[in-house]
């Protein structure tokens, strides 16, 4: 059952209880990511973050790791490109406890000096772990890429030279610039009483000054680019990349559809032909990265430096295939089980719940029920994802980039 209260200070709070539930899950996510982050200082938001666990005027960074780990609660976080989240999942006889420790961390902390430079170090020793995996960074480089001249393009981690860069001043700045209101959704799901964490959140924000961010539209820019990057690796990572659509668009299941079919699993079309028939790969898959203002499709495998090229031809031959032939009934339908499938038993989880209600909210306003996406997802036709193909799989849209060590004689 849920049901959104709106606090005296306007912060929205998202309740879906379930009294046969053994457990819950709480969380506070912010519409605020690295896409609003100044060139200068990328990597602020996902610091901000990091140093939420740091220590709160109440409580050092050992009393709150201990406070969590002492209810038996799981507590994480993470930033995104447009949203930072911190989340807890415990037993229903600790909600207010794990409640009142996630709140002390997004409105008392200290941002203490000498612990902002020592987190520094360990992200700084972040960036350099996924630089040592090439597809992590094939990927992070891809998005940079492709997307240059984006606000989504920023690393979400940042560079080393601008986090070495970063103050408290302006990390003070930035949180009251994006930590606002109508930037924030508190989300609760699973066996709580609703009164009890409602009178819990008014009093802890019941001083909490009431400011707005003014809402700005963000560049979105998609590129046509042919890359290689040099790197030590044993194989090449590739990325080839499609226009996307923005996260309104009305075509975004029929998007996730045509990706399931092209890469979404072990019987899609390019596993079997790239992998299976040919053994040139033994990861390959499709990928969807949809923002408020646009998106991507991507298409990422790794092989070996003598087979990349052919690799190459035979993920675009797989796609003019879909072009020009179309699809037939049958993967349609097992693409449309998939999608479905994987939502809904995700809905199993406390934790996904509480995480699809509060993106829903902070994306589109409101929660979309599951029902209208089913709804959504079964009214799409065999001939709308054929004109879709048709749409999107030309070569004028292709943009690669590729990662490893190539041979001369390998030309991409």
């Amino acid at each position: 059952m849920k049901k959104i209260e709106m606090l005296t200070c306007n912060i929205p709070v998202v309740l879906d209880y379930n009294p046969l539930s053994t457990s819950l899950s709480i969380g506070y996510y912010i519409r605020c990511g690295s896409k609003d982050e100044p060139t200068e200082i990328e990597g602020m938001a996902h610091l901000i973050e990091h140093m939420r666990f740091k220590g709160t005027h109440k409580r050092s960074a050992r009393e709150i790791s201990e406070g969590a780990d002492f209810i038996g609660a799981n507590m994480n976080a993470y930033t995104d490109k447009e949203i930072t989240s911190y989340y807890m999942t415990l037993l229903p006889e600790h909600a207010i406890k794990g409640l009142d420790i996630l709140t002390d961390m997004i409105l008392q902390s200290k941002f203490d000096e000498e612990e902002l430079e020592k987190e520094k170090l360990v992200i700084l020793e972040e960036i350099k772990m996924y630089e040592d995996i090439p597809e992590e960074h094939l990927h992070d480089l891809n998005c940079e890429l492709v997307l240059k001249g984006s606000a989504v393009a920023h690393n979400i981690l940042g560079t080393i030279e601008s986090v070495k860069k970063i103050k408290r001043n302006q990390i003070i700045d930035f949180i009251k610039d994006n930590y606002t209101v109508n930037n924030m959704v508190i989300s609760v799901s699973g066996n709580f009483t609703e009164k009890d964490i409602i009178e819990n959140l008014e009093e802890n924000f019941k001083n909490i000054i009431i400011s707005k961010k003014v809402e700005q539209n963000s560049p979105f820019v998609y590129n046509i680019i042919d890359k290689k990057i040099i790197q030590n690796s044993s194989q090449v990572h590739l990325c080839i990349n499609l226009s996307g659509i923005s996260l309104s668009d009305e075509w975004i299941y029929h998007y996730h559809l045509i990706s399931a079919i092209l890469g979404g699993n072990m019987s899609s079309r390019l596993f079997q032909t790239v992998r299976e028939e040919h053994g040139l790969a033994y990861t390959i898959y499709t990928y969807l990265t949809h923002y408020q203002e646009g998106g991507v499709f991507t298409i990422y495998a790794a092989t070996s430096t003598e087979n990349y090229q052919k690799a190459v031809d035979l993920i675009k031959s797989e796609m003019e295939k879909i072009s020009l032939l179309g699809i037939t009934d049958f993967e349609l339908q097992k693409a449309k089980n998939q999608f479905l499938s994987e939502r809904l038993i995700a809905l199993e989880s406390n934790k996904n719940k509480m995480s699809r209600n509060a993106i829903s909210y902070l994306q589109y306003g409101k929660i979309i029920d599951i029902s209208e996406i089913v709804q959504k997802v079964n009214e799409v036709t065999r001939r709308e994802i054929e004109d879709l193909a048709k749409k999107i799989f030309v070569t004028s849209n292709y943009s690669t980039v590729l990662l490893g060590e190539f041979n001369e004689k390998s030309v991409c």
